[in-house]
């Protein structure tokens, strides 16, 4: 879901190893390397940059704050980290991965065929992650001139499915960054009155975020008759007594994305369409709750889908439903469009189910963070699903 994004990250910038220790990167950089080595990979060159991080974040638990980085994996001896930063900026830097050896980027264009040579490994095939589908293509270049002779081999699709199931480190992670995402819509409620702008509220709960240590806050916030068409970032606009306002809050913490979706009623359930909204509720937590692994989820969402598209064609309403996978990156695999045959989920997915409805008079918003198990789903957020704020 596209919002303004900042151009430097404003939030904590940390590691806390207590909560992702160095344990857990080493058993994901053993899991990487026996893919490698399944596919005969000398090197893994996996890029990032501050849009899209979570390819390079699994292997280093860096993400750039500005530009990129690129991780080099060999499939033995030690892993290197190129950033696009001036040499000063390292050492800081180097406290926020487990890669010992941290250096400026331009360095790899320079030095990427010793490696090859030192690690033993020229003209062995290299492997690629997130680097055709975002690596700008002069730097792509540069690396492609210095691997002559190796095949460059795409590793992005195997490598994403890596990171499909959720360890059990990174699940209380998860679950702490939903707890903060809870609190900033108690923010939102508390603050949430007649004539306060949009843009007002939106700070407050970018504040909140920020407040208990989230890295990053993306928000889009619409009120009155633009809930019934769109969502878009917060403006100056001041909201009414009896109107509807939509809330799209995501943030990261410990570099873990969460998100939560609502659409609030200022004044209370005193108008007709508020029926419609209650009855896209109900709707949404049937989606909710018909997520589950295997067969027997295929069957429950083919039938929250069938329930779906009723609603639309009552009310002659434009809706949508998804499951996306969120977690490292903020829209990440698996991406599940609930249909009559949706794609099976397996337990440990980290999902966030959507719910968008358009019309005049019925526009609704929903969306939260849930946790695939072996019987259902484990809903993270403790936000209820129908708010109305007394005026």
């Amino acid at each position: 879901m596209n919002t303004y994004d900042s151009v430097l990250r404003r939030g904590l910038t940390s590691w806390d190893q207590e909560k992702i220790p160095k344990t857990e990167l080493e058993r994901r950089l053993d899991l990487i390397r026996t893919e490698m080595k399944a596919r005969g990979i000398g090197v893994l060159i996996i890029h990032g940059d501050s849009w899209k991080y979570g390819d390079l974040c699994y292997a280093t638990h860096y993400s750039p704050m500005t530009r990129e980085g690129v991780a080099l994996i060999p499939l033995e001896g030690d892993p290197v980290l190129y950033l696009s930063l001036g040499s000063r900026d390292i050492p800081f830097h180097q406290e926020l991965t487990w890669i010992e050896e941290v250096t400026t980027l331009p360095t790899l264009t320079k030095e990427l065929a010793g490696r090859l040579q030192a690690w033993g490994v020229q003209g062995s095939p290299i492997g690629m992650v997130d680097v055709l589908e975002n690596m700008r293509d002069p730097l792509y270049e540069a690396i492609r001139a210095q691997t002559r002779g190796s095949a460059l081999l795409p590793c992005t699709e195997w490598y994403r499915k890596l990171r499909l199931l959720k360890s059990p480190a990174e699940i209380p992670l998860l679950k702490e960054a939903t707890g903060i995402a809870d609190f900033c819509f108690q923010e939102i409620l508390r603050y949430l009155n007649p004539g306060l702008r949009e843009f007002e509220l939106a700070a407050q709960a970018d504040y909140a975020a920020r407040a208990h240590g989230a890295e990053d806050c993306r928000i889009l916030l619409t009120s009155g008759s633009d809930t019934d068409r769109f969502l878009r970032p917060a403006g100056d606009r001041k909201i009414g007594p009896g109107e509807k306002v939509t809330v799209y809050l995501a943030l990261a913490y410990q570099r873990y994305w969460t998100e939560l979706g609502r659409t609030i009623v200022v004044g209370g359930p005193n108008r007709q369409e508020n029926l419609v909204l209650e009855e896209t509720t109900k709707l949404y937590e049937q989606i909710v709750q018909s997520v589950g692994p295997g067969q027997g989820g295929l069957s429950s969402m083919a039938q929250a889908f069938h329930a779906l598209q009723a609603h639309q064609e009552k009310h002659q309403a434009q809706s949508s439903v998804i499951l996306q996978g969120i977690g490292l990156d903020r829209e990440e695999d698996p991406r599940i469009p609930i249909s009559p045959t949706p794609s099976p989920l397996t337990p440990g997915m980290f999902l966030s189910a959507r719910l968008t409805q358009f019309g005049p008079g019925i526009g609704a918003f929903f969306s939260e963070p849930l946790l695939v198990g072996a019987n259902g789903c484990e809903i993270l957020t403790r936000t209820e699903r129908r708010l109305y704020q007394a005026t």
